[in-house]
């Protein structure tokens, strides 16, 4: 919804609650699961691996028109050289 709407608040409010989510889930599972259980290792493992991801996203959405600038102003520089 953040998203679709360009409302900042909507976004930082959804990526956070998905960070204090993921953290609730993965206490959960540690505490829940017997140590034995290398599916819940593996798990959390893609569970660790896709919070990085998503703050990558996030960070490439919010500084998208920097990127977009630098981005234009590389091509301009490799068309005009000789």
């Amino acid at each position: 919804m953040g998203i679709s709407l360009r409302i900042r608040i909507y976004l930082y409010m959804g990526m956070v609650f998905f960070l204090v989510n993921s953290a609730g889930v993965v206490g959960h599972i540690i505490i829940n699961q017997p140590p034995e259980n290398m599916l819940v290792l593996i798990a959390l493992l893609f569970l660790l691996g896709g919070i990085p991801l998503i703050a990558i996203f996030v960070t490439l959405q919010i500084k998208r028109q920097q990127i977009l600038d630098r981005y234009k102003k590389m091509v301009d520089e490799l068309n005009n050289w000789e």
